[in-house]
């Protein structure tokens, strides 16, 4: 909801959550593909067939297997291009989704808040706003979904369970700044 309601207030929205590190200064490049793309995101290794409930699958008229050649979308980086298809297509239907309680959060089990990587099954648990998000794309784009994909290495890592000291690092760069010492 919040990308829905800033986007149409500037030109390029950057979305990150708490894991993206960015390892570059120079973003012009990210830029450039937004701009070119609409939208750019990252993809995980894992298939939509399998982190994607029956719930919300039967709610779009789809099954499982239909989407198991699918990867993915990991939702803490998303790049998009303040353009009407952006706008009025992919974010409103997310969000409309999203507020819908037969669509994104329908009644779920907690079990499929877990997701075992070993084992290969159908719908063994659920991403939500990812799994939305992938079922959008894979429906609207097909094998094109890739033309999204952000070479992230490029730009960010995902760090998930990792944690930084902000803080302190940031006060023992002034402290140091403060002595003159690089």
């Amino acid at each position: 909801m919040i990308i829905q309601a800033v986007l149409p207030h500037t030109e390029i929205l950057i979305w990150v959550d708490a894991s993206i590190r960015f390892v570059t200064g120079n973003l012009k490049p990210l830029f450039d593909d937004v701009r070119s793309s609409g939208l750019v995101l990252y993809f995980t290794p894992f298939s939509a067939g399998q982190f994607t409930s029956k719930k919300m699958f039967n709610y779009f008229g789809d099954s499982a297997c239909q989407f198991e050649t699918y990867f993915q979308l990991g939702a803490g980086f998303i790049a998009a291009h303040n353009e009407r298809f952006m706008r009025d297509v992919m974010f409103k239907t997310w969000w409309a989704c999203a507020v819908d309680p037969e669509c994104m959060c329908t009644d779920y089990d907690n079990r499929e808040l877990s997701c075992n990587m070993t084992i290969r099954k159908y719908s063994k648990c659920h991403r939500f706003d990812q799994a939305t998000l992938t079922l959008m794309l894979a429906k609207l784009f097909r094998e094109f979904t890739f033309s999204f994909r952000s070479p992230y290495t490029k730009y960010f890592s995902v760090k998930q369970g990792h944690s930084d000291n902000y803080f302190q690092e940031l006060e023992a760069k002034m402290h140091r700044d403060d002595r003159g010492v690089a």
